[in-house]
C-alpha cells in the first residue's frame, strides 16, 4: 500500500534568515503564532505571524537562544534556552514592551508553553534533570512532574497543549505518552509506536507524531484501534524535511524555508481515508 500524502498550503511568509540564526516557533496563550530570533546587536525580534506587518523589537536582551510567548492579557514572555547558575532566563514585558520582571526557569530549556491560565510549562533537554515544571508569571514553582508523578524525564522531546487545556508530554528515553490535567498526571501509552518524534498533536481519538528516528512524515495513531499509519507531508509535490514545528489544540504550524504551513488532525485523517 502506498503511503498517503498530504499537500500543504502556504499560510504566511516570515523574514528570511541565514541558517546560522537561531529561531523559535510557538503558539501563545491566545493561540497566535509567534516567530522569534536574535540579531547581532542584542535585540530579540518577534513576528506575530499573519497579524503584524512589522516584527516587534525587544532591545538590548543579549539572548542567544530566545523563545517568545504571550500571556492571555497581552503581556510578553521572552525566555532563553541556556543560562548560568546565577542568571535569570525569563523576562516578562508589558504589552508596550517595557520590562516588568525577570526570573530563572533553569538551564537547558527545550519547550515552553503558556497555558490559558497563564501557567508557564517548561520542559528541559538532557543537560538538566528537572524534566518538566510549571511556573507562575512571577516565577513561583507551581508543579513538578517528577516529584508529583514519580516518573522520570531524561529529555522532553515534545510537549503539547490540547483544546481542553491539558498538557501532553512525550519524553526520551522511554517514549511514553502522559497527560497532565489539573496538575494530575496519567500515563496514556506506556511505549509509543514512534521513537524520536520532535512534535506531537493530540485531539479526540488521535495523536500525530511528527518525524522519528527513521525519517520524516507524520504517524497518525488511533487510541481506540491502537493502530496507525504514516502520512507524508509535501510542498509542491516534494516531501517536507525537518521543519520547525509548533502545535496547539488540533493544529500544527510548520516552518519550511521562509514559509509557514498548517496542518490539522482533520487534514491528516482525511489524507488516510483518501
Amino acid at each position: 500500500m502506498a503511503t498517503p500524502t498530504l499537500e500543504l498550503t502556504k499560510q504566511a511568509g516570515v523574514k528570511p534568515l541565514t541558517s546560522e540564526v537561531y529561531r523559535s516557533l510557538n503558539f501563545d496563550a491566545r493561540g497566535e503564532l509567534l516567530f522569534a530570533w536574535p540579531d547581532n546587536n542584542g535585540s530579540v525580534f518577534v513576528d506575530c505571524v499573519g497579524v503584524c506587518h512589522e516584527p516587534l523589537e525587544f532591545k538590548r536582551q543579549d539572548l542567544q537562544f530566545p523563545a517568545a510567548q504571550r500571556f492571555s492579557d497581552g503581556r510578553w514572555l521572552i525566555t532563553n534556552s541556556r543560562c548560568r547558575e546565577s542568571e535569570s532566563n525569563a523576562r516578562v514585558f508589558s504589552q508596550d514592551l517595557k520590562l516588568l520582571r525577570e526570573f530563572r526557569l533553569g538551564d537547558a530549556i527545550e519547550n515552553v508553553i503558556v497555558d490559558r491560565k497563564d501557567g508557564i510549562w517548561t520542559g528541559y533537554f538532557d543537560e538538566n534533570p528537572l524534566g518538566l515544571r510549571e511556573f507562575s508569571d512571577t516565577g513561583d514553582l507551581l508543579y513538578d512532574f517528577k516529584n508529583s508523578s514519580g516518573h522520570d524525564i531524561f529529555d522532553l522531546y515534545a510537549m503539547h497543549l490540547d483544546l481542553r487545556g491539558d498538557i501532553w508530554i512525550y519524553p526520551h528515553t522511554d517514549f511514553y505518552l502522559a497527560r497532565i490535567s489539573n496538575r494530575v498526571a496519567e500515563i496514556i501509552i506506556e511505549r509509543c509506536p514512534v521513537e524520536g518524534a520532535n512534535a506531537i498533536l493530540v485531539g479526540g481519538n488521535h495523536i500525530a507524531f511528527f518525524g522519528s528516528y527513521d525519517g520524516d512524515g507524520v504517524f497518525l495513531f488511533d487510541f481506540r484501534s491502537r493502530e496507525g499509519l504514516l502520512v507524508e507531508l509535501t510542498v509542491g509535490g516534494k516531501p517536507v524535511e525537518r521543519p520547525l514545528i509548533a502545535t496547539r489544540g488540533e493544529t500544527a504550524a510548520l516552518l519550511c524555508q521562509n514559509s509557514i504551513y498548517s496542518v490539522t488532525l482533520t487534514n491528516l485523517i482525511h489524507a488516510i481515508k483518501g
